[in-house]
């Protein structure tokens, strides 16, 4: 299974860093040239489709793992009892941390 567009992607970084125009000026250090961040930008909207589902493939991973640990911890500690309330509030909690960054990320993407 080949992804083209991660070629793509390495290709325009290596251009956006062996380009001299975006290399700091003597004056300031923090000084950083608009042209390699419209790279970066030019990188993050042409590969927001995959950009988005990689995020979201992780973070929903990360929401299903931190309740079921937490509902391990429970029942390990309570005899194999499982707090019900306590399980569903942390999915919840999760998820909707879940959808604060999902939707964070995607206002970054389409600014």
């Amino acid at each position: 299974m080949s992804f083209p567009f991660l070629s793509t992607i390495m290709a325009k970084i290596k251009s956006a860093l062996t380009d001299h125009s975006f290399a700091p000026s003597n004056s300031h250090i923090f000084d950083i040239n608009i042209t390699f961040l419209a790279h970066l930008k030019l990188i993050l909207l042409h590969h927001a489709f995959y950009l988005r589902y990689l995020c979201f493939a992780a973070l929903l991973s990360w929401v299903a793992i931190i309740p079921t640990l937490q509902a391990i911890r429970f029942a390990a500690f309570n005899a194999f009892y499982i707090d019900i309330d306590i399980f569903f509030f942390t999915f919840f909690f999760h998820f909707f941390i879940f959808l604060v960054i999902t939707g964070i990320l995607t206002s970054i993407t389409y600014q």
